[in-house]
């Protein structure tokens, strides 16, 4: 009968294991310092398309300001001292010349862009600005500024609707005027029932609502906002590298 001698593995050394479990480890934290790197180059990617659309953002806004104080606010002068002049004089100006001054009063839109701020906020993404004098002004800006500019013009806006476009529909003859020019387009237009009385009215809403649109909202309102534009502009295009 034969026997058999039973084989044995070699046994192996501790630090064989020692080194397995080190291959491991080396390979797993490897492996989340790539993951880690990938989605800090993600997020700095997202952090620099939100400093372009809030630079684009600004921009626009700063753009809407300027137009406001340098050519809204002028024209809104000059409106509301030919109004006056006109509705106080003695002989009383006509009808026409009235109404030619008239038409020029008109409702201010407010195209405002505050979508990626208000974007960044809410899905929290805020945070991927590091710059703590940035983000600071940028809130400062989007939920002060902002918010006082929009409720003034809600106010302005408010007052044309309730009193001057009234007024207006009670004593205007709409069919007197081109639709695509706004230019009067007969000889002698007549304004329905008008009286001295209607005068003083109409007076009283031009001078409210010229001093709601040029002092209240333009010069307390949106000159302060542009000033912090004309901060924040040149910090965003430092902080992120932009043009």
């Amino acid at each position: 009968m034969e026997v058999h001698a039973h084989s044995h593995t070699a046994r192996k050394k501790w630090t064989h294991y020692f080194w397995e479990f080190i291959m491991l480890f080396l390979a797993v934290f490897c492996g989340f310092l790539a993951e880690n790197k990938r989605e800090h180059m993600i997020e700095h990617q997202r952090e620099k398309r939100f400093a372009v659309q809030l630079l684009a953002d600004l921009t626009n806004d700063s753009a809407f300001f300027s137009y406001l104080i340098n050519d809204v606010a002028p024209r809104e002068d000059k409106d509301a001292r030919k109004l006056n002049e006109l509705l106080t004089r003695q002989p009383s100006a006509t009808d026409k010349e009235v109404l030619m001054a008239l038409k020029d009063v008109k409702r201010i839109g407010l195209p405002l862009t505050n979508t990626t701020f208000t974007q960044m906020k809410t899905s929290g993404t805020l945070r991927y600005i590091r710059n703590d004098s940035l983000s600071r002004l940028l809130s400062s800006y989007y939920d002060v500024s902002c918010t006082r500019v929009i409720q003034s013009w809600e106010e302005s806006r408010d007052f044309y609707n309730d009193y001057l476009l009234p007024f207006k529909l009670k004593h205007i003859k709409y069919q007197d005027f081109s639709e695509q020019s706004d230019s009067l387009i007969i000889q002698d237009p007549a304004m329905i029932d008008r009286t001295a009385k209607t005068d003083q009215e109409l007076l009283n809403y031009i001078i409210t609502y010229h001093g709601q649109v040029t002092g209240s909202w333009i010069n307390n309102k949106c000159k302060p906002a542009l000033k912090q534009i004309r901060r924040l502009i040149p910090m965003l295009k430092k902080e992120y590298n932009l043009k």
